[in-house]
C-alpha cells in the first residue's frame, strides 16, 4: 500500500519550489513526469510543506506497522533519512 508520494510542483502551479523541494546546486526539473536531475554535488531536500512526512502522527492515528521507502534512482547517490524530534512540543 502507498502512504505517500513525494509532490513536485506542476507547469501551471509553481508559487515557490521551496515549499515542495529544496535544492542546493545545478539541478532540472521535469514536474510533468515527476522527475528532478542532479546535477554532481548537488542536494535535494524533500523535509518540506508537500513532502514532509510526519511518522508520529502516522503511528498515533493509524495501526500502520513496517515502513519501506521506495525510491527510483539513476547514478551514484548518497540517501540520508532523518527524524526531525521536537522536545517540547509548543505551539508556533
Amino acid at each position: 500500500m502507498i502512504i505517500q508520494n513525494i509532490i513536485f510542483p506542476s507547469n501551471d502551479f509553481n508559487p515557490t519550489l521551496n515549499a515542495f523541494i529544496r535544492v542546493k546546486g545545478e539541478s532540472n526539473l521535469q514536474p510533468d513526469i515527476n522527475e528532478l536531475v542532479l546535477k554532481t554535488k548537488t542536494r535535494a531536500d524533500f523535509n518540506t510543506y508537500f513532502n514532509g512526512f510526519s511518522i508520529e502522527k502516522w503511528r498515533k492515528y493509524t495501526d500502520i506497522g513496517n515502513i519501506k521507502l521506495h525510491l527510483e534512482i539513476k547514478g551514484s547517490f548518497r540517501v540520508i533519512l532523518y527524524n526531525e524530534y521536537r522536545e517540547h512540543n509548543n505551539n508556533f
